[in-house]
């Protein structure tokens, strides 16, 4: 009972504990109070405290809000513009990767149809590929080849021009030049093609030695065209050295002939045989380089040793009757030119000129001639240049002399470096045998200017000026 009296107590005085602390905080608030109208000020005033501090949150929660709404438009922006992006980025590749597999095959099935021949179809499909991707170098590079074909140089050279502004490499580009080499042969060019092999050579390197090989052999052509047999005979030793054909060893050997370089000419085309390249073209210059050094019986056993390759050709038949025409056989010479002839050879008929000539029989020599000419492809210059001088040999033995000058002029039109010579030198005698002295000085002084080492054209130079000018 006493711990309950006391715990009585204990609470009896907490309260009154309370009670003194709310009186004197009464007291302390009544003492200092400053009136019912600022009390209610102060608490106005508390509230509306309070109503800004909610205010704030509130404005403050609302910009967090359109803070995040922004960002969250900004990211569905970008995710959708990166989305467009990515569409037509991959509506441009598949269009990019479409046109190229399109070109691709209109390229391809280009090449098959130039290889075949067929130019025309090339064309068409060269010019289908660049519709469809119109910077790649390559289109345009065969584009201009199977314009060349077709002998149309300037077309040609007009899209080297645009492959050049597409190229992305150095073989690229050498391509282009290596095709300008070919459009200026082709329309006789000649310095201009030899220029190009040099861009072509330089932008080959010494990397690709079959593309150099390649311009190369044009590049010795150029040179020999314009008459430069030494560069031409260099130009093929450069081809040898990188890759040691036999081929390059036939051309520098004629190449050395023409330089009058015998022994050189002779040691090539020796070694051209030996190592199989057995034509009979070679046999035929090799007999007339071993005549040119008065090796006569050297020579008729090159001739001998020709007749035994094999053929029946339209091609190895006029050989063969060329052969027998020099070694004297006029039987054996008339039966290979007349099978050759049959199977449609149409330098059998130069041959069958020759033969007529030798045996006097001008007139049946002037019908070839005249039947070659009028049947005569005019891309094959060389054939065409010996049918004009043949046939100026013809007519001058028949008095024609008016006409033989007509033909030696369109001789040298065709621009044969080879029988080009020999033209110019039926010129100056038809003009002599007309009694032109003026026009045979002037055809004369052109032959000994073009080639001044000819001891026979320097003679003839000589006396026709000393006939003209005294």
């Amino acid at each position: 009972m006493d711990n309950n009296h006391t715990d009585i107590n204990k609470k009896v005085a907490v309260r009154k504990n309370d009670r003194s602390r709310i009186h004197n905080i009464t007291e302390d608030v009544s003492s200092g109070s400053l009136g019912e109208e600022q009390e209610k000020e102060i608490l106005r005033q508390q509230h509306e405290q309070e109503r800004k501090r909610v205010r704030k949150r509130h404005l403050e929660s609302l910009e967090r809000r359109r803070k995040i709404r922004r960002r969250r438009r900004i990211r569905r922006v970008i995710i959708i513009c990166l989305l467009i992006v990515v569409a037509l980025a991959a509506v441009l590749a598949i269009r990019t990767v479409t046109n190229f597999n399109t070109g691709s095959r209109h390229d391809s099935k280009g090449m098959s149809a130039y290889e075949d021949g067929d130019y025309d179809t090339a064309l068409q499909e060269f010019k289908e590929a660049i519709s469809y991707n119109e910077q790649d170098a390559d289109y345009y590079t065969h584009l201009s080849m199977a314009y060349i074909e077709k002998s149309s140089y300037e077309e040609a050279l007009g899209y080297l021009s645009q492959a050049e502004a597409c190229a992305e490499n150095d073989i690229q580009r050498c391509l282009v030049w290596r095709g300008r080499a070919i459009a200026y042969m082709g329309s006789g060019q000649y310095d201009q093609a030899a220029q190009a092999c040099a861009q072509a050579l330089d932008y080959a390197g010494n990397k690709k030695k079959d593309l150099r090989a390649d311009i190369l052999y044009y590049q010795a052509e150029a040179l020999g065209k314009q008459g430069d047999f030494g560069g031409a005979a260099q130009a093929c030793s450069d081809v040898y050295d990188l890759t040691g054909d036999d081929g390059a060893l036939m051309m520098r050997g004629m190449y050395y002939s023409q330089l009058g370089e015998y022994e050189s000419a002779e040691a090539d085309l020796r070694e051209a045989i030996s190592k199989n390249r057995k034509s009979y073209g070679i046999y035929l210059n090799l007999y007339d380089i071993l005549q040119a050094q008065g090796k006569s019986d050297e020579a008729r056993e090159v001739l001998e040793d020709a007749l035994t390759l094999s053929g029946s050709s339209g091609e190895a038949n006029y050989y063969r009757g060329m052969i027998y025409l020099k070694i004297g056989d006029l039987e054996n010479a008339q039966a290979m030119l007349d099978s050759s002839s049959e199977k449609g050879y149409a330098a059998a008929l130069i041959g069958q000129s020759l033969l007529a000539a030798q045996k006097e029989d001008y007139k049946s020599a002037l019908a070839s001639c005249e039947q070659y000419l009028d049947e005569a492809d005019p891309e094959d210059t060389e054939l065409l240049a010996k049918a004009y001088n043949q046939y100026a040999v013809c007519l001058i033995h028949e008095k024609q002399y008016e006409d033989a000058v007509t033909a030696c002029q369109e001789g040298i039109l065709a621009g044969s470096r080879d029988t080009d010579k020999s033209l110019r030198s039926n010129l100056t005698a038809a003009y002599e045998y007309m009694g032109d002295w003026e026009s045979a000085y002037a055809a004369a002084k052109d032959l000994y200017e073009k080639y001044p080492g000819d001891a026979q054209a320097e003679r003839e130079f000589h006396f026709l000026e000393s006939r003209v000018l005294n």
